[in-house]
């Protein structure tokens, strides 16, 4: 089974992973989080955080 996580470009295992200890248990909580709460994350610099957030906006 595929992680849906990891439908977002530069978000792999480790970093999938990494969400779910930060808390966000499904994509639509994620969407939910600003790109600063999303950069507050240990390995989501501000890059990765941006790219998030886009993810989301391009799927509306």
């Amino acid at each position: 089974m595929s992680d849906p996580f990891t439908e977002i470009r530069y978000v792999g295992d480790h970093r999938a992973d990494v969400l779910r200890n930060a808390g966000y248990d499904s994509l639509d909580e994620l969407s939910q989080a600003s790109r600063d709460e999303i950069a507050s994350i240990d390995g989501f610099e501000d890059g990765i955080a941006e790219r998030v957030v886009r993810h989301f906006k391009n799927e509306q």
